[in-house]
């Protein structure tokens, strides 16, 4: 049985006043574009993502699912760095067909639409923080101004998770990452942006290190991430 806490629940249109920053930001997109559906999720790897307090559970189970099979519209923008557009889930198949094989059809999710979080270095280069995830309970494909409206909110978001991690680094940080990530979240991501930060590497390389560190230390990946953004590691 699984006795984890339940994934932050509401409405993507509803205000979330005591959700973090960056959830009520998406939220507030989500109205603007009239979607049904919105999650927010930081992404160190596919393999390790921490959900942001509030995203919706279909998302988040949709997401789990392409963890599992090792591709879908998250995939590909943390690839690219570019958006993804899917006017209609079950008739994606051609394009990602592990997932779409096992995502129950018709399930609740119909259009998609996957944005980066990402954040400028150097004035040109982009890193991916993580991705926004839009959905739509009934064909209606996202437009080109959407698509532009969208980006412009993840580059919002992307700043704003960037201030608040330096705040943590100077405040209690136990009490800011329970205000902003789902209780369940993996905490890689976050270890592997700060890691990224103190050290200058790119995320693939600070991941690696944080892999061979929890290697030599006999500790789980989890508990080394907890220990670094504790500072104690």
């Amino acid at each position: 049985m699984d006795d984890r806490p339940p994934l932050g629940q509401g409405s993507a249109t509803t205000d979330g006043g005591d959700l973090p920053p960056e959830m009520r930001r998406a939220r507030q997109l989500a109205t603007a574009l009239d979607v049904d559906r919105v999650a927010v999720v930081l992404v160190a790897h596919p393999e390790h993502r921490a959900v942001v307090l509030g995203s919706d559970p279909a998302l988040v189970a949709f997401g789990d699912m392409a963890v599992t099979v090792g591709e879908s519209p998250g995939h590909d923008v943390l690839r690219t760095g570019r958006p993804c557009l899917v006017d209609d889930i079950p008739a994606a198949a051609d394009r990602w067909p592990l997932l779409l094989t096992t995502y129950p059809v018709p399930g609740p999710l119909r259009s998609l639409l996957v944005v980066p979080v990402t954040t400028a270095r150097h004035g040109t280069t982009e890193d991916v923080l993580g991705v926004v995830v839009l959905a739509r309970d009934r064909r209606r494909p996202f437009t080109s101004s959407q698509v532009a409206r969208a980006a412009d909110a993840a580059r919002e978001i992307a700043r704003s998770l960037l201030a608040h991690a330096v705040e943590r680094e100077a405040a209690a940080l136990d009490h800011d990452l329970d205000d902003l990530l789902d209780p369940r979240a993996d905490l890689v991501p976050l270890a592997v942006g700060a890691l990224s930060s103190r050290e200058g590497l790119d995320r693939h390389d600070a991941l690696e290190q944080l892999r061979t560190r929890a290697f030599r230390q006999g500790s789980t990946l989890q508990q080394l991430a907890r220990d670094l953004l504790d500072d104690r590691a």
